[in-house]
């Protein structure tokens, strides 16, 4: 699996914020709902936070994220938390299912 710096993919372009994925933190307000209710999470930062403490333990925590012509198009919460826990480099995909990615 092919990995990309961290700082590269802070300087992509996300697909569901429409802004740089350096920029989605401020886009996730601490009020907003998340994708990961169904997880126990009521919170976008609650979830970021559950991630980075995984991966300060055990270092990446769940699939690659998917990167499809210079934008992040699956994974923006396992970016944030790769940040926070110092992780360097990010495994991506091109393939949307492969990122965990589910059909709605």
């Amino acid at each position: 699996m092919p990995s990309m710096p961290l700082e590269d993919v802070m300087a992509l372009w996300s697909n569901d914020y429409e802004v740089s994925v350096r920029e989605i933190r401020a886009e996730m307000t601490t009020g907003e709902d998340c994708w990961h209710s169904e997880d126990g999470f009521d919170e976008c930062h609650e979830f970021i936070h559950h991630l980075t403490s995984r991966m300060r333990e055990y270092g990446w925590a769940g699939p690659p994220v998917c990167i499809v012509g210079g934008t992040l198009t699956n994974g923006h919460h396992r970016v944030l938390a790769a940040q926070e826990a110092g992780i360097k480099n990010i495994p991506y995909t091109d393939n949307w299912k492969e990122s965990g990615g589910q059909s709605w």
